[in-house]
């Protein structure tokens, strides 16, 4: 049996990357580039209470991305209602 010399659910090259991003669970970000354009999708994620600052991670899958899919389920008032 031959194998396919690229895979059948990407067939074309593409560079994948995954970084965990802040959650009170597991979550990873990921980000695809290919052909010189990119995606960055970040789902459900915490930032620090005191919003001063976005997490490395967050930073290094959406920086000059050319697609940016964000999970923004929660307005700072609505997270803060018990």
């Amino acid at each position: 049996i031959r194998r396919p010399p690229r895979s059948t659910l990407f067939p074309y090259p593409a560079l994948f990357r995954s970084r965990a991003v802040p959650h009170v669970g597991d979550t990873n970000g990921y980000r695809i580039e290919h052909d010189g354009r990119s995606v960055a999708y970040i789902p459900d994620h915490q930032q620090p209470d005191d919003d001063s600052e976005v997490d490395a991670n967050v930073i290094d899958l959406c920086c000059e991305v050319d697609l940016l899919i964000h999970d923004a389920q929660y307005t700072p008032e609505e997270f803060a209602a018990p």
